[in-house]
């Protein structure tokens, strides 16, 4: 017989400001990311300093083109580094062949040991179009095997060979 906002006292969460309406909110932009004051504030990327530990960092593609700004891949690499963590960058939508990943390699923001970059992107159903085939940026899904194979086999174990499947 209560409203689930009954026991929001104090204030931590709202409502959705027009009854059964709702949105994503606005895109994501670098600023929100790395902004002026981000480090300083701990937020932004930076929120993760509130972390004792991370050790894998996607950032999923928040350009409208599905990709993320190189000078944003050149930051989190940066940090990843001194945080002693790896970076999963996604190839630039654009790319579609073998040479294009070969001549672009160089311009995806980082060269960095600590970043490991993946393509060609993943093509699978997408339930929210009716199943239409669609492309997907893989650091998600590749962050995922990482993670189940440090799970299953432990961290000294590379996440490749016949149980690193999608």
């Amino acid at each position: 017989g209560k409203s689930p906002w009954d026991d929001n006292n104090p204030a931590t969460s709202s409502k959705v400001e027009n009854a059964n309406e709702a949105s994503d909110g606005l895109a994501l932009t670098w600023n929100e990311f790395i902004g002026v004051g981000k480090e300083s504030s701990k937020k932004g990327l930076y929120s993760l300093e509130k972390t004792d530990l991370f050790n894998l960092l996607c950032i999923p593609p928040y350009l409208a083109t599905g990709d993320v700004d190189a000078s944003l891949v050149t930051a989190a690499a940066t940090y990843c580094e001194n945080r002693r963590a790896i970076l999963v960058v996604d190839a630039p939508s654009t790319w579609s062949t073998k040479d294009d990943a070969t001549k672009g390699v160089g311009n995806v923001g980082t060269v960095s040991k600590n970043a490991t970059l993946f393509f060609p992107r993943l093509k699978q159903p997408n339930p929210l179009r009716d199943n239409q085939i669609e492309s997907f940026a893989p650091c998600g899904a590749v962050a995922g095997v990482f993670a189940r194979t440090d799970t299953a086999r432990g961290v000294w174990k590379a996440p490749a060979g016949l149980e690193a499947t999608l």
